[in-house]
């Protein structure tokens, strides 16, 4: 049975074997893990961009690790348009996974990043696809294609 969560201004769906963690600090997020490690996390800033905030974690990424892989690309969710900036890693022996996106939504943006090692992340793909689609069902949200840009 699926678990639901609202907070942060949205809504959404997530399983009911996941574990979901509000984060404390001074940021506004939340993250949602599967039993295997691979989570998605969802930080709203009420001050930037969703180029900014995109731009902001692509950078964090790069300066994090040492060799990084990005490639920018498009994908449809629910019919809405989402630019996606995925960076492959090695990390601990394991190629790990991260893609990052970000929408609008009451006046905050809302930066979402999606992580795990490459085999369960093919894997959970579907369902990291559903949770999203769970947002935007719930919180009527509009897709669009950000204008950032790949850089090297």
């Amino acid at each position: 049975m699926p678990q639901h969560y609202a907070g942060l201004g949205i809504s959404l769906m997530y399983p009911d074997t996941w574990r979901i963690e509000e984060d404390t600090s001074d940021s506004l997020g939340i993250s949602i893990e599967s039993p295997g490690g691979a989570f998605m996390s969802i930080i709203c800033y009420p001050s930037l961009t969703p180029d900014e905030a995109i731009e902001n974690a692509r950078q964090a990424m790069l300066t994090e690790y040492e060799e990084v892989e990005t490639e920018t690309f498009t994908r449809a969710i629910l019919d809405r348009l989402f630019e996606i900036i995925s960076q492959r890693f090695v990390y601990l022996d394991f190629i790990i996974v991260s893609q990052i996106l970000s929408f609008t939504h009451a006046d905050s943006t809302y930066l979402v990043q999606i992580q795990g090692e490459d085999r369960e992340f093919d894997q959970l793909q579907p369902v990291f696809d559903a949770i999203l689609a769970s947002i935007f069902q719930a919180s009527r949200i509009e897709g669009r294609a950000s204008s950032v840009e790949h850089r090297s």
